[in-house]
């Protein structure tokens, strides 16, 4: 049976968040291996992802099948790809700095006020929700406080931290909406991926004068890198552009708060990490959102998701 676009874009953003939620535990292992800094990390992550997602768009492009594809698909201008990127390498470095000064589970608090953002910037840019996704809403923003709070805090915040976690939450939005914009009908996914990952990469080379920059000793250390960089990085990436090109900025944003509880499961998996019953009750509240967020939307909400926005332009081949 041949699944719907809709459900085929749900698939692609639970996939992001099942590759993006092994991510911590994956950095866990690259700390124990190595002496790295965060910001080592990251440019090692997208220094080693680039190259892989090149290798899948040449195999891509490559295909017999690929040039009928290639005449019917809209174009995305490299400018707003590398406009994508660097929205992502702002990101980054919100959350490193972020995670320097707040605890994690307060940082991740914050983080997930985005999927709301992203719910109401759509409904302001014509795009509302039905009733079925802002109660999917409701249910994921609960879930997602239950999920990460036993994660720990502070008695005292630090308001920098506040402030840098909050813009790290309104650049994931603000890439949510961009790229639902400027991705919609087009079928270039793998190679606007590799555009905009080479992008990210490119902004975050410039800060190595600021950061430094060591290279791995250990080979665990690489073989984390290489895992941090293939699983939690060109999949994810590729796969939640995939998911807004056919969902919508919001509905992915929702089904987005999956990435704790796949987070959570996997520390317990290979970390052994105890999951308490007010992770659970959040879990489930999540999982519920995701199931109701599978039923059939009305077709007007269908209509106002996959319309090609005025941001997107054709370019000659």
């Amino acid at each position: 049976m041949r699944l719907s676009t809709y459900r085929v874009g749900v698939l692609f953003i639970l996939l992001s968040s099942v590759a993006y939620g092994v991510l911590p535990a994956t950095l866990r292992f690259i700390y124990q291996h190595s002496q790295l800094k965060p910001t080592d990390i990251a440019i090692w992550r997208y220094v080693l992802a680039v190259p892989l997602i090149w290798i899948a768009s040449a195999a891509q492009k490559a295909r017999p099948t690929q040039k009928k594809t290639d005449a019917s698909s809209v174009r995305v201008p490299l400018t707003s790809l590398f406009i994508l990127g660097v929205m992502y390498g702002v990101s980054v470095l919100l959350a490193f700095f972020g995670l320097q000064r707040l605890p994690v589970g307060v940082f991740l608090l914050l983080f997930y006020t985005y999927p709301a953002m992203v719910a109401i910037a759509s409904y302001f840019l014509g795009q509302p929700l039905s009733c079925l996704g802002w109660m999917s809403l409701g249910l994921t923003m609960v879930g997602a406080i239950l999920t990460i709070s036993d994660m720990g805090a502070a008695k005292t915040i630090d308001s920098l931290g506040l402030v840098l976690a909050l813009a790290h939450a309104v650049s994931v939005m603000v890439f949510f909406i961009s790229a639902g914009y400027l991705m919609k009908g087009s079928r270039h996914t793998t190679r606007n991926t590799a555009w905009q990952l080479t992008a990210t990469l490119i902004f975050l080379i410039a800060f190595i004068p600021v950061f430094g920059f060591q290279i791995p000793a250990s080979p665990a250390a690489w073989v984390g890198l290489l895992i941090l960089a293939g699983v939690s990085t060109s999949l994810p990436i590729f796969a939640l552009n995939a998911g807004i090109q056919r969902i919508g900025p919001a509905q992915a944003a929702i089904i987005g708060t999956f990435e704790p509880v796949v987070g959570i499961f996997t520390a317990f998996f290979v970390l052994h990490e105890p999951i308490g019953p007010t992770q659970f009750l959040g879990m489930v509240f999540i999982l519920t959102a995701v199931i109701l967020l599978q039923q059939r939307p009305p077709q007007s909400d269908l209509l106002s998701s996959t319309s090609v926005l005025p941001l997107v332009t054709k370019e000659s081949a």
